[in-house]
Formats: C-alpha cells, structure tokens, sequence
C-alpha cells in the first residue's frame, strides 16, 4: 500500500473516531435531558398532590360523610370539613388519631393513600394564630415525623375556622430524591 493508502486509512480512522464521539455525546445529551424532564415531570405531579391532599383535608367533609363512626377500613375518603374550611372537630380528631404514624403506620398509610399521596408522607399541624394573624401554638400534630433528609419538601397551608376560632391548618409533604 503507497503512502496515499495510508494517509487514506488514517483519515478514515480519524473519522470514524470524530463520528463515533458525536454520536456518544449526543446520546448523553439525550439521556440527561430525559432524565430532567422525568425529574420535572416527577416534581409536577408532587405538587399536584400536594394540593390535591391538602384540598381533600380542609374542603371536603369525607366518605362517607360520618366517616368517624364507622370502621376505619370502610373509609375512602378522609376530609375534615363540616363546610369547605370549616372544621367538624370530631373529625379533626378522628384525622389526627388514623394519621399519627407513631401510633399506627398502617392507619397513617391508610390516609397517606386516601389523600392521594402514593410516593409522598407528609406532617399535618393545626395552629392557634395571634391577633395579628401569626403562628401562635401548635394545638394539633400527626403524619409521620422521622422522615430522611433528603426529599424534596412541599409545604401548605390553609387557613380555616375550628368553632368560632381562625386556625391554620398546615401540611408538609416529602418526596424522596431519586438517587438519594
């Protein structure tokens, strides 16, 4: 073979090399955005939940609508409203003893599911305000407290009236990082 054969060879093989880097770095450009947009479409449905699960607590009144007094595994859905954010206290009590992790994990994942949150846990709080509209005390606590650092945190709050009484009802929701 001539000096131009080798020249040719060497050319084609500088080629194949150029291309064959192209094609890898396109096809890591792929995956990467693949990867992001299943991570935003992961955290999009996350907050949907969210909102839907907070809605479900603080709008509805549940199902069947006197939820409290029937077995718990008869339930299907677990709102606390006697009107939409007006509380029924008897089932603001109810909602905090099924959703206490600590006393039962499987009641608490029970509501976890109810509330739509498949992959998510969440804390549920019921506080007094000042007359200025602040946080003043926690009157109410349930969810699950011992969750690992590394989720993604969504947090919510509705303002609604226990009694006579403005309250806020807040919700924290947790969402494991993929990888983490």
């Amino acid at each position: 073979m001539g000096f131009s054969g080798q020249t040719a060879m060497i050319e084609l093989g500088i080629g194949v090399v150029v291309v064959l880097l192209i094609v890898v770095t396109l096809l890591n450009f792929w995956n990467l955005n693949f990867s992001v947009a299943n991570e935003v479409r992961r955290m999009d449905d996350f907050e949907r939940s969210a909102n839907t699960a907070i809605d479900r607590v603080a709008e509805t009144k549940g199902d069947p609508l006197n939820w409290p007094a029937v077995s718990f595994s008869d339930v299907n859905s677990v709102g606390i409203a006697r009107y939409p954010l007006v509380v029924d206290e008897n089932k603001l009590i109810a909602f905090v003893f099924f959703a206490d992790n600590a006393r039962s994990p499987q009641d608490y994942n029970r509501v976890r599911l109810l509330l739509g949150l498949r992959n998510a846990d969440f804390q549920f709080r019921v506080y007094r305000m000042d007359s200025n509209q602040r946080i003043e005390e926690q009157l109410f606590r349930a969810g699950k407290f011992n969750i690992e650092g590394n989720s993604y945190i969504i947090q919510k709050q509705r303002f609604v009236s226990i009694g006579d009484q403005p309250r806020i009802i807040e919700m924290k929701f947790f969402l494991a990082k993929q990888g983490g």
